[in-house]
């Protein structure tokens, strides 16, 4: 059964004034595609959601909630698509005590759009050494970096380089909430 739970990262929905759609919206969109059980968390595009039949590869479902949101936005969106399988495999293979030091780190995932070798695009990552750390996943990249010092970090210029293009971030405590909000309707 847990074959059947997904969650849709959607990248640059409701952002700066663009390309906004309210939840509600967003649901039952992805409703009217026949997926189930949607849920959607916070305003970034977060959606939770199980597929009845699993007869189409993961890329064919990202291709219709692309093209079903890219048309009802009028915009190019780009989104991943995990199988609950993957998240999992997210939290259970972070670095050590990542997400655990709030009062002294901000702590970021960045999770690519698709299929990427992961330590060649972590030695292109630009950091500040002794603010930013940066660590290489599976499929995403986990990234922290000091409170105290966060005008110096360069994890915030990720706009500004050729990998901003090719991921979207979700905060520590949102990766962690939908985790949880599947495993709650695992139960």
């Amino acid at each position: 059964m847990k074959d059947n739970y997904f969650i849709a990262l959607i990248r640059g929905i409701n952002v700066g004034g663009k390309n906004i759609i309210k939840m509600t919206d967003l649901k039952f969109l992805i409703e009217s595609l026949g997926y189930k059980n949607v849920e959607t968390y916070i305003q970034s595009g977060n959606i939770v959601f199980t597929i009845p039949s699993l007869n189409k590869t993961i890329v064919k479902h990202e291709e219709i909630i692309r093209t079903a949101l890219s048309d009802k936005l009028m915009s190019n969106i780009l989104l991943t698509l995990l199988p609950f399988k993957d998240m999992e495999n997210v939290i259970i293979s972070k670095p050590s005590k990542f997400g655990e030091e709030n009062e002294k780190y901000k702590y970021d995932v960045l999770f690519f759009l698709e299929k990427t070798d992961i330590v060649s695009e972590i030695k292109k990552f630009k950091i500040a050494v002794g603010v930013d750390d940066v660590y290489a996943g599976e499929r995403v990249i986990y990234a922290r970096r000091l409170k105290t010092d966060t005008n110096k970090s360069k994890i915030h210029d990720l706009i500004k380089q050729p990998i901003y293009k090719k991921i979207t971030i979700r905060n520590w405590n949102t990766t962690e909430k939908l985790y949880e909000m599947i495993k709650e309707r695992m139960k």
